[in-house]
């Protein structure tokens, strides 16, 4: 018989209160996570996600109702009251509802998985008054990352006007750049919802925690990524067919806008959970192998069964 592969007796007996180990987690262990979190926790996960995204999807769909038309046809553009303008103003109130609705998610959601890690148990209502001092500060992290996408596609573009070589490889080394400081960046939510810090001490928690394991997290953001473009590829396609059909038998594209933010609504409820508590749990397993949170987390657990 071939010889037996020697047992790590910690990864047996590692104290286990909430939705994960108390020990370094493997890759597997941090999605098996993030599952658990989403089903012991569905009242609050889905129930948060499905009322914010879909107020978030009704102010946007009704803000590009009037011109939906507008952007699949030319001649719309000149004849219509809103013209270009309105369809350009509906976009933007889309693009603002939506990036609102993704701060208030990632602070409560962020907030469920804190809880869970322990296995309290936690209400909408309580999630809402725990999360609400992070919001601003992830509004912070927000605009920091807008005015930052911002300024490189300017010194992208104004390459351009220099060479279009120097452009090809100012694009290049701006993808390069992107991804790179986005791994570094990627648990700063984590960290200033955890840690309760603001938004530059939060950057530089998540730059210290991924630093020496940056191909790992890159590895585990990208499986978490090929995860949820399968899921969304499941619902894109049925409602792409349906708001394609739908659109053909009307001759309007407000079917297809409809029927699309219906399709969003629902891809959204499963995916944003499911991204938010690997991201969470990621962060968590960081800071058990760097700092020890195992053993602070088993010994707040342990004395909460005591008490």
């Amino acid at each position: 018989m071939p010889p037996m592969q020697p047992v790590d007796p910690a990864r047996f007996g590692a104290p286990r209160p909430g939705v994960i180990p108390l020990r370094p987690l493997g890759v597997g262990e941090i999605l098996d996570g993030a599952v658990k979190t989403m089903t012991r926790y569905a009242v609050v996960m889905f129930g948060l996600t499905a009322i914010l995204v879909t107020i978030g999807q009704v102010i946007a769909t009704v803000a590009q109702i009037p011109t939906a038309d507008v952007a699949f046809d030319p001649a719309a553009m000149d004849t219509a009251p809103e013209g270009m303008a309105g369809w350009v103003g509906g976009q933007l109130i889309a693009a603002v509802i939506s990036g609102l609705v993704t701060i208030v998610l990632l602070g409560m959601l962020t907030t469920v998985v804190k809880t869970a890690v322990l296995g309290d148990r936690i209400t909408i209502g309580e999630t809402w008054t725990a999360a609400r001092p992070h919001l601003l500060r992830i509004l912070g992290l927000y605009l920091l990352g807008v005015v930052a996408g911002i300024t490189l596609v300017a010194i992208v573009t104004g390459s351009f006007f220099v060479h279009w070589a120097i452009g090809i490889v100012a694009v290049l080394a701006a993808l390069a750049l992107v991804v790179w400081v986005g791994v570094l960046v990627s648990l700063s939510v984590p960290a200033l919802v955890f840690e309760k810090s603001g938004v530059i001490t939060a950057i530089k928690r998540s730059i210290a925690l991924v630093r020496g394991t940056w191909w790992r997290v890159l590895g585990v953001l990208l499986l978490v990524m090929l995860i949820v473009i399968g899921i969304s590829l499941i619902f894109m396609i049925p409602f792409g067919i349906l708001s394609g059909i739908a659109g053909y038998a009307t001759a309007s594209n407000v079917p297809v806008l409809v029927i699309s933010a219906i399709g969003g609504i629902l891809l959204s409820i499963v995916v944003t959970p499911f991204s938010t508590a690997a991201t969470s749990l990621l962060y968590v397993d960081l800071r058990m192998r760097k700092e020890g949170l195992d053993i602070e987390l088993a010994r707040a657990s342990g004395e909460q069964g005591a008490g």
